[in-house]
Parts: C-alpha cells; structure tokens; sequence
C-alpha cells in the first residue's frame, strides 16, 4: 500500500511527466469548468481562472490568479460567480489593444501554460468534462 504523498500518484496522475511533477510538487489540478468559457485551477494553494476569450477572428485565453476579494466572491457565488466573472473578462477585452481592462496585468497564462494543459489532459483521461 502507497503512503504519503506516494498514494494517490497512479491515480491522480498518468504518464511520466505527471508523476514526476507530483513528486516535484508542481501540479496543477482542474476544480471546475464551464465548457467552451473557462476553467479553474489549483495551484499551490490558489485559484486560477482562465477565461476563453474572443472577439471576431481573435482568440485567446487570459488566466488570473483570484484576487482575495474574487475569492470571498466565489466562496458566495460558486460556479455562477466563475460565470460571470469570465464574462467580464472576456467583454473586457485586457489582450485587445487599447484596451481599458480592469484585468489587463494579471494574465498569467504564458508562466502557468505547460501546467494548465497537463492539468486539462489529466482531467479530460480521467473522464473531466463528459
């Protein structure tokens, strides 16, 4: 029998690459989602949203790491409040030049890249989504 930070690596994670980021403690993991408009995500200890956005032919995604008061926020809200808030960021447009975005700042989405992908692969193997 596994034990400690050892059990739950056959199951949370697949592959290599997946066990050797749990046993590196660089993980992140898929809490929730709304198909086709965001996902949040874990990682070492906070909540990140990443938000589908696009306008015309330009798409992108813009991941922010929730602020205390988005937090307090969802906490109340939940999965309606991740709804709204990835509306908001969307129509705001921060990637859009010009550009007046309260948002424009926080995207972290080029730092947590590699992570958020591994993480939605991993969900998506263990029947995310469906």
């Amino acid at each position: 029998m596994k034990t400690g930070i050892y059990k739950n690596v056959d199951k949370v994670f697949s592959g290599p690459e997946g066990a050797l980021n749990t046993l590196l403690g660089v993980f992140m993991k898929v809490i929730d989602h709304q198909r086709a408009a965001w996902f949040l995500f874990e990682h070492e200890g906070n909540l990140y949203l990443d938000a589908n956005c696009s306008h015309s032919a330009f798409s992108y995604c813009y991941m922010i790491k929730l602020s205390a008061e988005e937090l307090a926020e969802f906490k109340i809200g939940g999965h309606e409040y991740l709804d709204k808030l990835a509306y908001d960021i969307h129509y705001s447009a921060p990637a859009v030049k010009g550009s007046t975005s309260k948002y424009i700042g926080r995207d972290v989405s080029n730092k947590l890249s590699e992570l958020s992908s591994t993480a939605i692969q991993l969900w998506r193997n263990e029947g995310g989504g469906q």
